[in-house]
């Protein structure tokens, strides 16, 4: 166990100890991020390529254009809340252009169609209220692909993990923390209690267990596996 890091049972700040013996649903999140350890360099490094605590990178506009801007650790549906505040396209076209589909199959290389949740590369983005939602969409995976691209994954491929796989982990972090040095100490939370065969009992998978981003989890949420 490396300094700072809490021991296993140790619950962080703001977070509620549940019952240590695993549930199927908290072993399906145990089978994911196990090696979180041996991830770490990879899990930083993608949150590096995001542009650390800042709003991401700035692409050109044009006086046709409106700035939007998308930080890092909102969901897609976040996104086209704030993309229709801004420029008045209807966040339910962005939630159909990001939908599960084939092409979120591909990128996660899973079995089934999958969303484009994660994919979708925070920034400041110039866009067309005229232009289809599809350029907007296309353009932040583009910017996915260039700023993901020089990431080794040799890790992740000696523990069986895929690249969503990783996403995922770094997503986790990426919820919880706000900076490198809560981070560290997270995944150490993490990694202690997938040694223990304990629940991860943090914010993020309560909150994607009940299917809600609410700011305030309820004595009720923290009882639910996660």
């Amino acid at each position: 166990m490396s300094p700072g890091t809490p021991p296993p049972g140790k619950t962080p700040r703001g977070r509620r100890r549940g019952p240590e013996r695993a549930t199927p649903a908290g072993r399906t999140v145990l089978a994911i991020v196990i090696p979180i350890i041996a991830l770490l360099v990879i899990v930083i490094g993608l949150w590096m390529t995001w542009g650390g605590d800042g709003g991401g990178e700035t692409t050109r506009t044009t006086p046709t254009t409106i700035d939007v801007l998308f930080i890092e650790g909102l969901r897609r549906s976040e996104m086209a809340e704030i993309l229709q505040e801004k420029t008045g396209i209807p966040a339910a076209d962005y939630m159909k252009a990001t939908d599960p589909s084939k092409l979120g199959q591909r990128l996660a290389g899973t079995k089934k169609p999958t969303s484009l949740e994660g994919f979708l590369f925070p920034a400041t983005y110039p866009v067309n209220p005229k232009k289809p939602v599809t350029d907007l969409v296309n353009y932040q995976l583009d910017i996915y692909a260039q700023r993901t691209e020089g990431i080794s994954y040799a890790a992740a491929k000696r523990k069986n993990l895929t690249k969503y796989d990783v996403l995922i982990i770094a997503s986790l972090v990426e919820r919880e923390a706000s900076t490198t040095k809560e981070r560290r100490i997270i995944a150490g939370v993490i990694e202690n209690r997938l040694r223990a065969r304990m629940r991860l009992d943090i914010d993020a998978t309560v909150q994607y267990a009940v299917g809600s981003w609410q700011p305030k989890l309820t004595k009720d949420d923290l009882v639910i596996a996660s």
